[in-house]
């Protein structure tokens, strides 16, 4: 593992140093939960079991690996992933790293949830993921997957599989179902997961070996809690502090196989350090993209993955070289010690409950029938005049797409977000709901408070109802998130622009077409 960048500051030098010094990378290993401030310490105590994952990651490939080969006997060869965050950024990342694909639902939208549950399931297998086991969309996707089961005459016992943490109300449920399952870690949070059940388990269950996987982290994992320099964790950590103006990494990788590590990165250091007016906000791009072929914005990280870019780094890139597992381990000790030289909590999320308690007051107060009608093209051109005012003074702006998560839907936001970020000049994060919301949400409503905010709405051309007993549809359950959001973006002083579409393709095109030329 390697961290690559040109003419180190006096800042870095002071900042790694310090990290040295202070014995961080030892007093990790030791789990002194002290580090983070009195004001951590109870949460972090309970919340670095994921530096003693190499004691139960083989214990967890074999029942996985065991559970595979009685599945693939009756036929059963296709894994749903049903879970939010940590419960499937990280199992999509290892999937595509393997090449063994597999479905993941982390969308709540109706359309993506009836593809799923209304196609044959003669072969298809369902995993539940979710660490507190209360998780809405999860909870919400499991009784659609029981209901469809049962309409198909499938029993859900022999299909559905859950990861939960012990003694967690999923647990509970599973048991009285008779469910087959998989306890994690309680003293692991999830976006520190990668490497526990809730990232091994779904990509082994669809036929990934990940024996080697584990094994390049165990062996970065004793580089990176060494009290050394050359410490590829401390490095990072260091370079991405070093300029106090440079709080946005674009992150950009140079190998298919890990399209989707950007994805984790912005979770899991987000969502970590995002708080306190603090934090560092990754985005996941193209390295075509415009942070990457503009001019130098000094508030913007470069960041190469898991390769050396061919051409000469300048003083504002990083590479980060290295294989998946080793990343996966870089990455959450960086983030650790990020927290650490911040002074600041990595282990909790304290913004991400506000928003849930909006959206499930909005709930309460939706509608089944209420779904309002898209705007036209001109009124969408008009809203999109409006975007330069909006981003005025902000250093970002964030696009959330409350829409079914498809090929077809992903590449049409990759272009909006390309074209907003070249015609605003300023970095554009962009991400589907509620996947942004177990995301980065916790840094755009705990950290530096200087972004601006892009909310579109996909409407359905069905609803379909939550079969829970609630009454509720998955339709309100996304407005109610949006709304959620909204709100409590709005009452901290965000700028936010709310469209409503359907058809995310053809509102991007209008909503930059008053910004062209």
């Amino acid at each position: 593992m390697e961290i690559i960048f040109k003419n180190p500051t006096p800042a870095y030098s002071k900042l790694l140093t310090q990290l040295v010094t202070d014995c961080f990378a030892s007093k990790l290993s030791a789990h002194d939960a002290t580090m983070w401030g009195p004001a951590a310490t109870a949460e972090a105590e309970i919340r670095l079991g994921w530096l003693d994952f190499a004691n139960s990651a083989n214990e967890i490939l074999i029942s996985a690996a065991e559970l595979r080969s009685s599945l693939n006997a009756a036929h059963v060869n296709e894994i749903v992933l049903c879970g939010m965050g940590g419960s499937s950024l990280a199992p999509e990342l290892i999937s595509e790293w393997c090449n063994v694909p597999f479905t993941v639902l982390d969308a709540t939208h109706p359309t993506q949830v009836l593809e799923q549950t209304t196609k044959n399931l003669s072969h298809t297998a369902v995993v539940v993921s979710s660490k507190s086991g209360t998780t809405a969309e999860t909870r919400a996707h499991l009784a659609a997957f029981e209901a469809a089961f049962a309409t198909q005459g499938i029993a859900a016992h022999e299909r559905i599989i859950l990861i939960t943490d012990p003694g967690s109300q999923l647990e509970v449920y599973g048991r009285s179902q008779g469910y087959q399952m998989f306890l994690a870690d309680p003293h692991v949070g999830g976006r520190f997961s990668a490497l526990t059940a809730f990232g091994l388990v779904p990509p082994t269950l669809a036929g990934a070996e990940l024996g080697p996987l584990v094994n390049d982290a165990e062996a970065a994992l004793r580089t990176c809690l060494k009290d050394d320099a050359a410490n590829p964790a401390l490095q990072l950590a260091a370079a991405l502090l070093s300029n106090p103006k440079a709080f946005i990494a674009a992150i950009a990788p140079n190998s298919h196989e890990y399209h989707f590590l950007g994805d984790w990165i912005e979770q899991l250091v987000a969502e970590s350090t995002g708080k306190d007016g603090k934090g560092v906000l990754p985005i996941a791009v193209q390295n075509n993209s415009p942070e990457f072929a503009a001019d130098v914005l000094e508030h913007v990280w470069r960041i190469h993955l898991p390769e050396k870019p061919d051409h000469e780094l300048a003083a504002n890139e990083i590479a980060v070289v290295g294989d998946v597992g080793a990343q996966l381990v870089v990455w959450m000790v960086a983030t650790a010690a990020i927290g650490y030289l911040l002074r600041l909590n990595p282990f909790d999320q304290p913004d991400v409950e506000s928003a849930k308690v909006a959206a499930r007051s909005a709930l309460a107060e939706s509608s089944a029938n209420s779904i309002a009608a898209p705007l036209d093209a001109a009124a969408v051109t008009a809203l999109g005049a409006q975007l330069p005012t909006l981003t005025a003074n902000a250093d970002y702006l964030m696009v959330q797409v409350f829409g079914p998560r498809t090929a077809l839907s992903m590449t049409a936001l990759a272009a909006l977000r390309n074209q907003l970020a070249t015609t605003l000049g300023i970095p554009v994060a962009a991400n589907f709901g509620p996947r942004y919301l177990h995301s980065t949400g916790q840094f755009h409503k705990g950290g530096r408070g200087t972004g601006a905010f892009l909310q579109i709405l996909v409407l359905p051309a069905a609803d379909c109802d939550i079969p829970d007993g609630t009454g509720n549809t998955f339709w309100q359950l996304v407005r109610s998130q949006a709304a959620g959001d909204a709100a409590v973006l709005r009452d901290k002083g965000c700028n936010l622009l709310t469209v409503i579409t359907d058809d995310l393709a053809s509102v991007a095109v209008n909503l930059t077409h008053s910004n062209d030329g």
